[in-house]
């Protein structure tokens, strides 16, 4: 496990919030930089930041199916073979 070297920082006002500024070691040992997305947790006397998972971007249909084959008139969907195995009506 890492040894935890602290750093000193102030606070400033930013607008109606606080701003702190990270040390550029102590943000480098965190994998954090600019953009990084954090949560903040805060309880008693500590304030915990953590990186925030990048969620993929939501794909549109026309990307879902990009690489989808459509079936050649040639070809017949496995489907439309298939019997009915219960009370389906075909």
């Amino acid at each position: 496990m890492q040894k935890i070297i602290p750093e000193i920082t102030k606070v400033s006002k930013w607008g109606n919030s606080l701003g702190i500024r990270l040390p550029a070691r102590s943000a480098a040992r965190a994998g954090i930089s600019e953009e990084t997305t954090l949560s903040v947790e805060s309880r008693e006397d500590v304030v915990i930041l953590r990186k925030v998972a990048k969620r993929n971007k939501q794909k549109s249909l026309k990307e879902l199916l990009k690489h989808v084959r459509p079936i050649q008139d040639t070809e017949t969907a496995p489907w439309l073979s298939m019997q009915p195995v219960g009370k389906e009506v075909w």
